[in-house]
């Protein structure tokens, strides 16, 4: 799907938008000057459907050289390792704060473990040992190609959640994984490294930046409009109550 002249939804479990599995988040592919982009990687699941949308928009393969992870969670993280073995020229980035995980398929750091026992993941997801080219860090800024990518750490909803700003086009564009949805909502899970303060901090910080586009995990994608989902979201801050959360 595509969603701007230079960026793609090449994957996410919405039923009403881009299904390749349930269990993956969006995944996005931003084309730069010299190559392509990937954000966030899904759970894995159905590598194929993605390589085969990809193939879809005419690219080429070997053209797909970065994967941007937001954080380690299973959904978003644990497809990295098997898209790495069809894309030969991929390098993956991850915050340093959870590069350990990656690297190890730490199941128990990511609370895959409680996420099986619960049936959010099936018994058969698996969190595969992938190498990491890049541990990144806030406020780092990412030359890729013509493009820039800023990072910015936005805990709260897990340990190591990062989320990227980048500009194309004369407009702002924001991935913001899981800091926040669509219609300004978090997502707070009862997970060891899941915090409520943290996680709104984060999103005041993200809305001060002012973007365009806002490009979440889950949920659609919103074009020209980020600042009203924000304000949702800071208004119920300013009121000393949580945003909604997502479920």
């Amino acid at each position: 799907m595509k969603l701007t002249d230079n960026i793609y939804l090449v994957g996410g479990g919405e039923p009403d938008l881009i299904f390749t599995d349930q269990m993956d988040c969006n995944i996005y592919l931003i084309r730069s000057e010299e190559f392509y982009v990937l954000v966030d990687a899904g759970g894995g699941q159905a590598v194929d459907k993605i390589i085969e949308n990809i193939r879809g928009h005419g690219i080429d393969l070997k053209e797909v050289e970065w994967l941007l992870l937001t954080h380690a969670h299973g959904d978003h993280a644990a497809g990295s390792g098997l898209l790495k073995e069809w894309l030969p020229n991929l390098k993956v980035a991850i915050s340093y704060e959870v590069s350990e995980w990656l690297r190890s398929g730490d199941e128990k750091a990511i609370s895959l473990d409680k996420g099986r026992a619960s049936g959010m993941y099936p018994d058969e997801f698996k969190f595969l040992p992938c190498p990491v080219d890049l541990e990144v860090r806030d406020g780092q800024k990412l030359k890729l190609s013509n493009l820039t990518f800023e990072v910015f750490s936005t805990p709260g909803h897990c340990k190591g959640h990062i989320s990227y700003l980048v500009h194309d086009q004369g407009k702002s564009i924001l991935f913001a994984g899981d800091a926040i949805f669509p219609e300004g909502k978090i997502l707070l899970q009862d997970i060891w490294d899941c915090d409520l303060h943290q996680s709104m901090r984060s999103v005041e910080r993200l809305a001060a930046l002012k973007a365009d586009h806002l490009f979440a995990g889950h949920r659609q994608p919103i074009l020209d409009e980020a600042a009203s989902h924000f304000k949702i979201a800071t208004d119920r801050i300013a009121s000393v109550v949580a945003p909604w959360n997502l479920f």
